[in-house]
């Protein structure tokens, strides 16, 4: 049940035809003029199915073609909505088009300041691995077609630019697909499959590898005691806690953001903490607060909790063992506004209604 045919010798797409153009193409070809099916050049017409989605059929009679044999109305409609919006926005659309060792759903070609661009949109009802997305990706990228993925059981994979997977789902009832992130992905948003594709072809919704977070936001502080585990004294770290809101609207949870929140702004003052430091830190830092060392792993700056007579580095480990034994010393809830945006490493695809999207350190959102 393809969606593209030729009739009279020139390409028609059945969701692309006005409702004259349709009538006129049903009815020349019942009145014997050529109505031919693209896929194998046998005799077809146009059909409308139960759920109003035009789309063309072979003639009744032996048929050699089975490129679109068993094609379910729920792929064909995803098709159609697919077609529709790389029409939309400009986009020359060819569907069920072949090239070298690649066969996309839907094709859309456009000219643009670069070159010609041209974009594949596929449709997987049906379950395909990873590293089978992935080869076909690659057989795309050698032809210079980007390829976006629409599946109804996408493989576990790390979102990415490079490899567009959203999940599509299917309403028998309704008759319309819904899109999803992958359901590991944060942040969490489901359009129709017509918004989605509007959103990712103008330009609202963007591959980005961090969360950012920045604006005002409302922020607990909670001051906790520890012991060292060196020279046993007692110390005092603060925690926060509740979430902060990146421009997607995604939950960026303290764990996430820890160590930034001094280039924000909001760190607490060294009045705040309750017990006096035998020595200094230097730096402008709290007296308990944040000692600077080299991160092994990645080579940064980071800061961690010191003890304040001897100067150990507090451990997490340390600070798990002892922190929640007893209630906080002291709370504190306040609205802050953030002097620098806090990000939070993050692959995602990020959807925003504003001018503000997330981006990476140092990136133009």
């Amino acid at each position: 049940m393809p969606l593209r045919a030729t009739y009279d010798d020139a390409p028609v797409i059945a969701p692309l035809l006005t409702d004259a153009e349709w009538h006129a193409v049903v009815r020349g070809a019942g009145e014997g003029r050529a109505l031919r099916m693209a896929c194998c050049d046998a005799p077809g017409y146009g059909r409308v199915a139960s759920s109003g989605l035009r789309h063309f059929a072979h003639r009744p009679g032996p048929s050699p073609c089975a490129v679109t044999h068993g094609e379910s109305i729920a792929h064909l409609t995803a098709k159609a909505v697919a077609a529709r919006a790389l029409a939309a926005h400009g986009y020359a659309v060819t569907t069920e088009a072949a090239g070298d060792g690649w066969r996309a759903d839907v094709l859309g070609v456009r000219a643009a300041p670069r070159g010609v661009v041209r974009v594949a949109c596929e449709v997987q009802t049906s379950a395909q691995s990873l590293t089978d997305t992935l080869d076909r990706q690659e057989r795309y990228r050698r032809a210079g077609v980007r390829a976006l993925w629409l599946m109804s059981r996408p493989p576990a994979h790390v979102p990415s630019r490079a490899l567009p997977i959203f999940r599509l789902a299917w309403d028998e009832r309704t008759g319309a697909h819904h899109v999803t992130p992958d359901a590991s992905a944060r942040p969490a948003w489901r359009l129709s499959l017509g918004t989605f594709l509007d959103a990712l072809l103008g330009g609202r919704l963007r591959f980005s590898t961090h969360l950012r977070a920045q604006g005002e936001h409302e922020i607990t502080t909670e001051l906790r005691e520890a012991a060292c585990l060196y020279c046993r004294a007692p110390c005092e770290v603060h925690l926060f806690r509740g979430t902060l809101r990146s421009a997607c609207d995604a939950a960026i949870p303290p764990m996430r953001w820890r160590g930034q929140e001094r280039a924000a702004g909001f760190a607490p003052d060294p009045s705040w903490y309750r017990l006096p430091a035998a020595i200094p830190l230097g730096d402008g830092d709290a007296p308990h607060v944040l000692k600077r060392r080299r991160h092994d792993a990645h080579g940064t700056i980071v800061r961690a909790f010191a003890c304040p007579s001897c100067g150990a580095e507090l451990t997490a480990a340390a600070l798990r063992h002892h922190l929640f034994r007893r209630p906080p010393t002291r709370v504190a809830t306040r609205r802050v506004t953030l002097t620098a945006p806090i990000h939070a490493p993050a692959p995602h695809w990020c959807l925003t209604t504003g001018a503000e999207r997330c981006a990476g350190p140092g990136a133009t959102p």
